[in-house]
């Protein structure tokens, strides 16, 4: 194993240190120096450096939380794999017009699928069934929290990967239909909503929400997908297109609007498009989640 040279050293510092200081989840501090580290013996030694570092000038609630993401690892020998196989296939620039970042997208999470079906819909979940229904299972209880749906609620979901919110939702709203891009993702959130009579999965062009019908619709969600709208450059008809199928005073529920690492760009770009297609923001760039780091946007069509 080569040393890592400073910057690669200081990307795999940067989520244990954030962990140690209590700012982010055990899980997806993880999950970043998977994504930070040149290969996987890399990543193990500055974990282990790390915990003998915090324990000795840190005390023992840093490094404490530094051992639970050994303990995580330890639960999840093949996390690292597929972490950072996922990673090196989406770490690649969307090239050429609309069509061809659409088929690249496609083609993501298709390879993505069959790596690890757990982890291509959410890199912090580290591959675990078990981490990603906890998840999963925090993410609705904030929309409960937040009152996003209902018994009467009709409900899509865009980017609905596996049909994780499908299943999840199904028995507590009227109706929910789950969007996607991706084949895999499709044929495995047909077999999540097949035993619910008020869930449906269509495929949609990746351009708009044309697929959807006209609606309407009482709360939309788009968990980690806007970002790869962003990439491919179709975010704006995708907004406005919420805007023409949501029911007034209906929501929209962002989770991460772009991976720019600029959470001001974000706020000012969809305020620009709350204002164009007639929404009240609710919540801006807000961090609400113990297990994820995500961003909720929260948006209400106006009457």
């Amino acid at each position: 194993m080569l040393p890592p040279d400073g910057h690669a050293a200081a990307a795999m510092m940067s989520p244990l240190d954030r962990c140690a200081g209590g700012a982010i989840a055990p899980n997806v501090a993880l999950m970043q120096l998977f994504m930070a580290a040149s290969d996987e013996e890399s990543a193990r030694h500055a974990l282990v450096s790390a915990i003998v570092a915090s324990g000795r000038d840190a005390g023992p609630v840093a490094a404490s939380r530094l051992s639970a993401m050994q303990h995580l690892w330890d639960g999840a020998p093949g996390a690292y794999r597929a972490i950072s196989a996922i990673h090196r296939l989406a770490d690649t620039d969307m090239l050429g017009p609309t069509e061809a970042r659409v088929r690249q997208i496609a083609s993501l999470f298709d390879g993505a699928a069959a790596i690890s079906p757990a982890a291509s819909i959410a890199l912090y979940s580290l591959g675990s069934a078990q981490l990603l229904d906890e998840s999963t299972r925090e993410t609705v209880a904030l929309m409960q929290l937040w009152n996003l749906f209902g018994p009467y609620s009709r409900v899509a979901d865009i980017g609905c990967g596996t049909g994780r919110f499908l299943e999840a939702l199904a028995p507590s709203v009227h109706s929910i239909v789950g969007l996607d891009i991706s084949q895999a993702m499709l044929e495995s959130a047909r077999a999540h909503a097949a035993r619910f009579s008020n869930a449906a999965v269509v495929c949609g062009s990746g351009r708009d929400l044309a697929a959807l019908g006209p609606g309407p619709f009482d709360f939309i969600l788009a968990i980690d997908s806007f970002p790869y709208l962003v990439q491919a450059g179709v975010v704006e008809p995708h907004v406005e297109d919420c805007a023409r199928v949501l029911a007034p005073e209906g929501r929209l529920l962002i989770m991460n609007f772009s991976y720019r690492g600029d959470l001001d760009w974000d706020r000012a770009e969809l305020a620009r498009f709350a204002a164009e297609f007639g929404f009240h923001i609710l919540r801006n760039g807000t961090h609400d989640l113990q297990l994820w780091d995500g961003a909720a946007f929260l948006l209400e069509k106006r009457l």
